[in-house]
């Protein structure tokens, strides 16, 4: 992957061509097939002739590698799946992406005040210099633009206005003579930043550094449209560490410094979304949500332009989470999205507002965040819906334990995967929103686990806001919700008193491992003696019973029993304990 992506296009088909299809075996066993509208080119005659315009055959997947990669001006850093109703090929577009728009591209020589090497963003236009081609061809003193501060007529891209700094460089220069043969240092604002660069360089200009004006906030990314050609290197810094070298240079001072790039040499190179599998699984996952909610014949239920609180890109993160997670993976590991095109490690902060996790520390959003200006419509809405998605994802793992077979398991994970599917098929096209979505999950659960799962699925997402009394408001606005962290539903089943019994329990008695191939360990921290043991399916009736002596760890032979989901309950002179067991 040193090499630009055009000199290994064949790996790269191939790596599309067999996730496309993992994704197709995979899902295909929890519910995405012909008669849920699938993509595939034969159906085997597996699907209801319904009298649908369009028929069930004929869709497989176009999926299209480094797509317009060779045109004058390629499409790059991004990727889509247009989807239709069934029996239409859905169109999978996979793009380049540019060389890693972050790194340590700032250097400060001096004075000592911020002497250092400064994290920014590069902007796209020139390349920055690399060390080995020369570490004095861009250092210079760093100057601060004095513009004229007249208002801005958006007569060369941005929006026309009062410059609200006198250094956002949007109008003409009042320094250009101290700029010249210098590093020119800007505040964001007003005009586009294709603009601030294009002035800087035609006041002479080596290079120019762009500060974000937002409190508290890391380097801007972008670029816009120049309108003439840009020749110089261009980096962007954030607003403390800019506005630190800004008040040196207002107080007289002098600043030193060079824009130089240290990173390893792969860092340069086009990125190919094609190996990011997480990239591959979310787009093919909006192919799955686009079919499911609404039904096959439907494909407009989850525009964003039309629904602001429709969770597509959420169900699409999801999907990419799920699919690329690996065997020691945890609930709390930072996990990103689009990491690997960014030029970050698996741990990286990726393209959304914060990386998922389960730990509030990493990543707090809730729903009553939709409002707010990072949470843009759809991305930001979707981050939201899978970050809660991923919390309930890990609840059932922790309940349940995780299988390693992604296809055929019995794990929680399992459990999880088949709730979202049929979540997506009960899901009304008419109002798609968050509150919607639990309910729908919530339905799967009654409907596929009688309800086993209520309150496991109440309680992760009533810690994301959308508990029982949270009220959606209307679908087509992301600013009219009401979040609400209650867990139980007052008509409904008492969660509180379930959760509680069951941590209290769970401290007591230890039941493993679960899943289970029917050899069940039982244990206790307390000397109990004699227990009773029962076990009930699904529908409650009882399949086992025995008795184990639990002063030391006792064993349960349920070999007998079919796959499934059981109730096991531990009866002692002092105590009783049920917990929910996966039979694989």
């Amino acid at each position: 992957f040193s090499l630009e992506p055009s000199e290994y296009r064949p790996a790269v088909i191939t790596n599309l061509f067999v996730w496309n299809n993992y994704m197709h075996d995979v899902w295909y066993n929890y519910g995405f097939d012909e008669t849920s509208g699938n993509f595939q080119e034969a159906n085997y005659g597996r699907f209801v002739d319904d009298g649908s315009l369009f028929g069930p055959d004929g869709d497989s997947v176009n999926a299209e590698a480094q797509d317009g990669s060779e045109l004058a001006a390629p499409t790059l850093n991004n990727a889509n799946m247009a989807t239709s109703m069934d029996g239409s090929n859905p169109r999978m577009q996979m793009f380049l992406w540019g060389a890693a728009p972050f790194g340590d591209f700032l250097e400060v020589i001096s004075p000592s005040d911020v002497e250092g090497s400064y994290f920014a963003s590069r902007f796209p236009f020139v390349d920055i210099p690399r060390i080995e081609d020369g570490e004095d061809q861009i250092r210079a003193n760093i100057i601060v633009v004095e513009d004229d501060g007249t208002p801005y007529l958006g007569d060369d891209g941005g929006t026309p206005g009062l410059s609200t700094e006198s250094n956002d460089g949007c109008t003409a220069y009042l320094n250009a003579a101290d700029i010249e043969g210098n590093i020119a240092i800007v505040r964001r604002g007003v005009c586009a930043f294709a603009t601030k660069i294009r002035r800087a360089q035609n006041a002479g200009a080596i290079a120019c550094i762009i500060v974000n004006n937002v409190e508290g906030e890391g380097p801007v990314n972008g670029g816009g449209t120049p309108d003439e050609p840009i020749t110089i290197p261009a980096i962007s810094v954030g607003q403390v560490q800019g506005d630190a070298i800004i008040a040196i240079v207002d107080g007289g001072g002098t600043v030193d410094g060079r824009v130089i790039d240290r990173g390893p040499l792969s860092a340069t190179v086009m990125k190919d979304g094609d190996v990011d599998q997480g990239i591959i699984a979310h787009e093919y996952g909006h192919g799955i949500s686009t079919r499911l909610v609404g039904g096959r014949d439907q494909s407009l239920c989850l525009l964003s332009l039309v629904v602001e609180e429709q969770m597509g890109e959420g169900w699409s993160d999801w999907f990419a989470l799920v699919m690329t997670q690996e065997l020691d993976d945890t609930a709390v590991q930072p996990r990103g999205i689009g990491t690997y095109v960014l030029g970050q490690d698996q741990l990286g902060s990726g393209i959304r507002p914060a990386r998922y996790s389960t730990d509030f520390a990493v990543n707090d959003y809730t729903y009553g965040d939709l409002p707010n200006d990072e949470i843009t419509v759809p991305h930001g809405v979707g981050f939201v819906w899978s970050t809660i998605l991923w919390d309930m994802y890990w609840a059932f793992i922790d309940e349940y334990g995780f299988d390693a077979d992604i296809y055929n398991g019995t794990g929680g994970n399992n459990m999880a995967m088949q709730l979202v599917i049929d979540g997506l098929k009960l899901l009304p096209c008419a109002q798609p929103g968050f509150v919607t979505g639990r309910d729908a999950i919530l339905e799967a659960d009654d409907l596929l686990y009688d309800g086993a799962n209520e309150c496991l699925i109440r309680k992760a997402f009533a810690d994301r806001g959308v508990g029982a009394l949270a009220i959606q408001g209307l679908a087509n606005s992301r600013m009219d919700q009401i979040e609400d962290f209650t867990i139980s539903d007052p008509l409904g089943t008492d969660c509180d008193a379930v959760l509680a019994t069951n941590n209290v329990d769970n401290t007591i008695f230890s039941i493993y491992p679960n899943p289970s191939n029917g050899n069940i360990n039982i244990n206790s921290n307390k000397n109990n003696g004699l227990a009773k043991v029962e076990m009930f399916d699904i529908n409650g009736r009882r399949v086992l019973s025995t008795q184990i002596d639990l002063t030391n760890t006792g064993n349960v032979n349920a070999t007998q029993l079919t796959t499934g989901i059981y109730v096991i309950k531990v009866s002692t002179d002092t105590s009783v304990h049920t917990q929910k067991l996966v039979i694989k």
